[in-house]
């Protein structure tokens, strides 16, 4: 092992209060030999944090040198390598900074932010980016407090997200198993965990629709496209629709355009905290229309339902309505 090498290692050791008598002792010689060496050129000024180890260096070499003193009444230490110890110990700190500000410094940690909503409530939020984010019923957005070269937020429920354009940095969401790449648009996606389905809908822009385990198969999206597909499996089912009577629930609306009925359920679910029983697989199919105001009573849409769709909702003894 080379001096330096050695020293930076029994520096390092007595600083912990690691060293062994014979390393203090090594040491001690070390710094008296470095001393021969104050005429060397010893850099320019230091941090004040490096002016705190060297003090530290310093102090901690008087402090054994003392002390041994102490131990051993009849040995001297002659002025000049007091003088000596300061240039020795200026040397020493160039070892140990080199060692210590060099070190790997530790990945910085992001705040992560989570906001969610319940049965009935809307949000509306602005994201680090001013991104603007409106947050359905029964949802979940998570994301940095600030974004780095990639801005990515994870969506749990369904969201309207108007992204800030910024072509350097994409924006990216996660939401169940497919990511929904973007550089400025305005769009929608549904993906509750309770359905089986995942939709986007985009009022404007491109968005681009893949599975992060094969990102080469990307399905784009243009304005008043609409991609519905299964959870488990991202399907090339792209229709063109009037993206505003799939938004409308951001303003309180609710704006049916021939979506199946489990879907409207859903949707009703959302709003007011009401559990529907669909027991046929066939009646949970049927394509619904229909317009409905944030004012409207849930008995007054279940009546228009009923006589509309020639439907029936039956109360069950647990508080939940059988539709059939």
């Amino acid at each position: 092992m080379q001096t330096h090498e050695r020293a930076t290692a029994v520096i390092s050791k007595y600083l912990k209060g690691q060293a062994t008598t014979e390393e203090k002792e090594w040491l001690e010689q070390w710094f008296l030999e470095m001393g021969n060496a104050a005429h060397l050129e010893l850099g320019p000024q230091t941090t004040a944090g490096q002016h705190k180890l060297q003090e530290r260096i310093y102090d901690n070499i008087q402090h054994t040198i003392l002390a041994q003193q102490q131990q051993q009444p009849g040995r001297k230490l002659h002025p000049l390598r007091w003088w000596a110890l300061g240039a020795a110990a200026s040397i020493a700190l160039l070892i140990v900074a080199n060692w210590y500000w060099q070190r790997p410094a530790p990945p910085a940690t992001v705040a992560m932010r989570t906001v969610s909503t319940h049965t009935g409530q809307l949000s509306e939020l602005v994201l680090p980016d001013s991104t603007v984010v409106w947050l359905n019923a029964n949802s979940r957005l998570h994301f940095p407090a600030t974004f780095g070269d990639m801005r990515q937020v994870e969506l749990e429920g369904e969201a309207y997200f108007d992204v800030h354009p910024d072509p350097q940095h994409p924006f990216l969401i996660r939401s169940g198993a497919f990511c929904t790449r973007v550089l400025g648009t305005a769009f929608s996606i549904r993906s509750y965990a309770v359905s089986h389905s995942f939709r986007v809908t985009v009022s404007s822009g491109k968005v681009g629709v893949y599975n992060p385990a094969d990102s080469t198969q990307m399905i784009l999206l243009t304005a008043n496209e609409q991609l519905n597909s299964e959870q488990d499996a991202l399907q090339p089912n792209v229709r063109h629709i009037e993206a505003g009577s799939y938004t409308a629930w951001k303003t309180g609306a609710l704006r049916f355009d021939k979506e199946r009925l489990d879907e409207v359920v859903q949707a009703l679910e959302n709003r007011y905290g009401q559990h529907f029983i669909i027991s046929d697989g066939q009646l949970a199919a049927l394509p619904v229309s229909g317009a409905f105001d944030k004012q409207d009573k849930l008995e007054n849409v279940m009546k228009i339902l009923a006589r509309v769709y020639h439907l029936h909702f039956t109360p069950t003894a647990n508080g939940d309505i059988a539709i059939h």
